[in-house]
């Protein structure tokens, strides 16, 4: 699709990049899937170092510069560099998926108070696009089918050229870093919100901060065999939120973030670690520093802490109302509760909730739908009210809260602890001191014992 910098001969002149964008074939499918470029990422190492310089020194070849740049110019170029090429290798080092595309913004409102230049990562486009290293489609506008507008990101991917430079160079994830920002990140924020987080949230920033380096040191690894059945349907499937999660097989996620909605008593989760985008029935199968691994859970947890907040201890399964107990039927009580408790209605005032794709089949037999979102309500009457005013952003800042406690347990004990939202992974010589941790964590909130799995 693109022609090798050394194939081209004064007869035949090198296309622009304009031209091979225009020429690229890519299906809309192809091009939609893709990772925003990550600009905390750099390369490191001697692998990463020889990386930089072979594809720094081809760029300026294809430069008519005939003055020296100033220093800082230069060490932005070079950061440029290194962000772009790190940011291509991990897409092409993922283990589950290494077709996605980098989206990458040229436009100088996205490199403002950022160390990367625009015009430095115009040149490595054009520069790389030319030699045969990468391949794309370019960005631009682009019409809905109701004739509305949008814009589109330049898309662009490792050629099977430059893989195998990062081959020659022995590119791994080892050579790949990623500086954490700020770990306390509040999106969406409402006007006359502050901007400083209250001092509940602040006294969190240290904890995951030393939780960070923990893990960054610690060796996590999956089983080859365990990567193979790790496609990327199945974690789609998944239903985890796309811009907050690291892509399954991105080894390079690691470091925890605690990410805010609006304010900051709504979300508080914890994002970032590539384990969390792993079935669970593959998360057993982790190491951590070559030991096996166990993972605990909390049972109902939002229901529980619903049920908490009235004084009362949940009884029984929430998710499942009289004898309609199969796994099916369980199931939809688990994506019910969930559709009420993060459905927002004008009123606040419960509505008919149509069945989703697949609800039918999970039914009891012989129940309509009807009967059965009737029966479901009633059974979870005591916390009606709590439903259709998305209560379930101010419930994640309670299970956050309940988390970043068990961490920071298990931190004081220098247990190496993954999280999975309301679920920790640990060394399996450590599930005792997880269960104590979870345990504390949840009755110093509550009052109540929690149900762990």
């Amino acid at each position: 699709m693109t022609q090798a910098l050394d194939d081209q001969t004064p007869d035949r002149p090198r296309p622009s990049a304009a031209e091979l964008f225009r020429r690229a074939q890519f299906t809309g499918e192809e091009l939609r899937n893709f990772r925003h470029l990550d600009p905390e990422r750099t390369l490191a190492g001697d692998a990463g170092a020889a990386l930089l310089s072979r594809v720094v020194s081809l760029a300026e070849t294809h430069e008519a510069r005939q003055r020296a740049l100033k220093p800082e110019a230069a060490k932005s170029r070079v950061l440029t560099a290194s962000t772009l090429l790190a940011n291509l290798a991990s897409l092409a080092l993922n283990r589950v998926d290494d077709t996605r595309f980098l989206a990458v913004p040229f436009n100088r409102n996205a490199y403002a108070n950022t160390h990367l230049s625009l015009s430095a990562m115009s040149m490595f486009r054009d520069a790389m696009l030319t030699s045969g290293l990468i391949e794309g489609s370019a960005g631009g506008r682009r019409m809905r089918p109701d004739d509305t507008a949008f814009g589109w990101l330049t898309r662009m991917r490792a050629t099977p050229t430059l893989r195998t430079i990062f081959a020659d160079c022995r590119i791994s994830y080892a050579s790949i870093r990623r500086t954490v920002g700020d770990v306390l990140i509040l999106r969406d924020r409402k006007a006359g919100v502050p901007t400083d987080p209250p001092i509940d949230v602040e006294t969190t920033r240290q904890t995951l901060a030393i939780v960070n380096r923990r893990i960054e040191a610690a060796k996590i690894e999956l089983p080859q065999d365990a990567w193979a059945r790790v496609t990327p349907g199945i974690v789609d499937a998944m239903h985890l939120e796309e811009e907050d999660r690291a892509p399954a097989g991105d080894l390079v996620g690691k470091s925890l973030v605690r990410l805010f909605k609006y304010d900051w008593r709504h979300g508080g989760r914890l994002y970032g670690g590539w384990w969390m985008s792993l079935p669970k029935r593959e998360r057993l199968l982790l190491t951590i520093d070559g030991e096996a691994v166990a993972e605990l859970d909390y049972g109902q947890l939002h229901p529980s802490i619903l049920y908490a907040r009235i004084h009362e201890e949940l009884e029984g399964d929430a998710y499942t109302v009289g004898d309609w107990t199969s796994p099916p039927t369980r199931d939809l009580g688990k994506t019910t509760f969930a559709r009420m408790l993060n459905t927002t209605t004008d009123d606040g005032e419960p509505r008919a909730i149509q069945m989703a794709d697949g609800d039918a089949e999970k039914l009891p037999p012989g129940v309509t739908w009807e009967e059965y979102l009737a029966a479901f309500q009633r059974r979870l009457a005591p916390i009606a009210d709590r439903f259709w005013i998305g209560e379930g952003l101010r419930l994640q800042r309670e299970d956050s809260d309940i988390a970043v406690s068990v961490l920071a347990t298990m931190e004081e004990h220098g247990v190496t602890t993954l999280p999975v939202h309301d679920s920790f992974i640990v060394p399996k010589q450590h599930r005792q001191l997880l269960r104590y941790a979870m345990t504390k964590a949840y009755r110093e909130k509550f009052y109540y014992h929690p149900t762990i799995k």
